[in-house]
């Protein structure tokens, strides 16, 4: 990720799996999130937030992580989307 221009004080990204209410179907099984926020300032316009999956993904719903922003200067910015939909491949394609 990079912002355009450095905020002057702080934008945070937030990296989450989809949450779900229990006995529904679950759009982040098997997707692991282990770095969850990104800090943008005067210091810093460049970074990268990432998320891993299993060997399978939810079947029943699209599988989906999703991302919010906040922060001092959060107002203005915007995001593309605040959800991104996950596709599984095969190893190696």
């Amino acid at each position: 990720m990079t912002v355009p221009a450095a905020p002057y004080t702080d934008v945070t990204m937030k990296l989450a799996v989809k949450t779900y209410t229990t006995g529904s179907a679950n759009p982040s099984e098997n997707i692991t999130v282990p770095t969850t926020t990104l800090t943008f300032n005067t210091a810093k316009r460049f970074g990268s937030l990432s998320f891993s999956c299993g060997a399978s993904l939810a079947t029943t719903t699209t599988p989906k992580v999703s991302y919010t922003k906040a922060g001092t200067d959060a107002a203005a910015y915007s995001l593309s989307a605040s959800d991104i939909t996950v596709t599984g491949a095969a190893k190696g394609t």
